[in-house]
């Protein structure tokens, strides 16, 4: 919800992710994560080739057939973000979206092929969300052993994968909201965290939710790690 407000048909191409898609937000820029997992996946459907005739899987990454031969567009560049250096997959990024600068005719033509085929295929739906569950229980995982989840109501696990997925939070924040000595204060602590300030809409929408859950004892009796909610199964 807080991502996209349940939409599947939601995108996103001005930032530097370039191309971002689904209810999850599967972001283009990410070397093997995200969208380009996606997009490995959508490959193997038999209508594949209707919206992308020039993509193929190669040892199982993405390549573009041209004209001069075939190009990995899962190739990994060190890009400078700021003062810092990020690896991105530029090639797959621009295919998507040559410039997020500036809407042209190649990322209208993309974002058209996305809806569209997942208006006419419902495949590509279900493809969408079980890779976002795929990265959502292998996130999980690693979160929970960094923060000592297991054991610990799943709203808190909800907080701290909204945050780190949309990138407005850090470790230490989330270290001392844990931290405090009760639930309702771990809760109202991580319900907070936002260092963009830019981002309490986002808060609002996830507080509703989590609260929606606990209301109608969603969770009653169970810790994340239980067998229902266990990011290993």
């Amino acid at each position: 919800m807080g991502e996209s407000n349940a939409r599947h048909l939601t995108i996103n191409s001005y930032d530097r992710a370039h191309f971002t898609w689904g209810f999850f937000q599967l972001a283009a820029h990410t070397p093997k994560d995200n969208l380009i997992l996606l997009m490995r996946e959508l490959l193997g459907l038999s209508s594949a080739a209707a919206y992308f005739p020039d993509l193929k899987l190669v040892n199982g990454r993405v390549h573009q057939v041209t004209s001069s031969g075939e190009v990995d567009l899962e190739h990994e560049e060190a890009v400078p973000v700021g003062s810092q250096t990020e690896v991105q997959i530029p090639r797959f990024m621009r295919y998507l979206n040559p410039d997020s600068y500036r809407v042209d005719n190649a990322e209208v033509l993309t974002a058209a092929k996305f809806v569209h085929w997942s208006l006419n295929d419902p495949k590509v739906i279900e493809k969408t969300i079980e890779v976002a569950l795929r990265i959502v229980k292998r996130k999980m995982n690693a979160f929970a052993q960094r923060y000592d989840l297991f054991g610990r109501r799943p709203e808190l696990a909800i907080w701290v994968l909204d945050m780190f997925h949309q990138g407005r939070g850090s470790v230490s924040q989330v270290k001392a909201a844990l931290q405090l000595s009760s639930f309702s204060a771990q809760l109202d602590a991580l319900s907070k965290i936002d260092v963009t300030g830019v981002h309490e809409q986002r808060l609002r929408t996830v507080r509703e939710c989590v609260k929606i859950l606990m209301d109608e004892n969603v969770f009653a009796g169970i810790k994340f790690g239980d067998d229902e909610l266990d990011p290993t199964s």
